[in-house]
């Protein structure tokens, strides 16, 4: 007699695919084709950019800025998604779909020169310390985490949970990452000038 060969359980994977679409502007108007990047590059001042998100699974999907560094204050975060402009308020990213954020603006970095640091969330479940962050996400505060608490709650999240860096494929017009379980945390470099 044969032993039964017992196949072990596939091991869950997060897996998220983001581009870039890059607007230059000049008075405020735009000007040239709009044009896709795979993540990283140097941004001139002009250029204001959209960003764009898909997986072949269902999750929930957080975007967030991280201030260039200040000596003297506490880290700021700006929510950026989920926000009433993009995919009606949700944070849910459907299978299969993409998800443009914002959908009918565009981001643009502030005067300071330096490296911003979004972060990117890719969940199975909601994030209940991130759902909620969906209020800031308006016109009131532009994002900006004002209450001191919850921006705590955010650093302590985020450095809690990005111990483990995903795998990244680039190619000439996307990135995919990968990482095992349930959650992705990815920190993604725009460096402005």
């Amino acid at each position: 007699t044969n032993p039964s060969v017992v196949a072990p359980a596939p091991v869950e994977q997060r897996t998220l695919t983001y581009w870039i679409t890059v607007q230059k502007f000049r008075d405020k108007n735009p000007y040239q084709v709009p044009f896709t990047v795979p993540g990283e590059m140097i941004f001139e001042a002009d250029y204001q950019i959209r960003m764009n998100f898909r997986s072949p699974q269902s999750g929930h999907l957080y975007v967030l800025s991280e201030g260039p560094p200040s000596a003297s204050a506490q880290t700021q975060y700006v929510a950026l998604f989920p926000s009433s402009t993009a995919n009606k308020g949700s944070s849910l990213l459907p299978a299969d779909q993409v998800v443009q954020i914002p959908e009918k603006t565009w981001f643009q970095f502030d005067k300071e020169q330096g490296t911003e640091k979004l972060w990117l969330v890719f969940s199975g479940d909601a994030i209940p310390e991130l759902e909620g962050l969906r209020e800031f996400a308006g016109t009131r505060t532009a994002g900006l985490i004002t209450d001191a608490a919850r921006n705590q709650a955010v650093q302590n999240f985020l450095t809690t949970n990005a111990t483990h860096k995903p795998d990244a494929e680039k190619s000439d017009t996307q990135t995919t990452i990968k990482t095992p379980g349930k959650l992705l945390v990815y920190a993604l470099k725009l460096e402005h000038h």
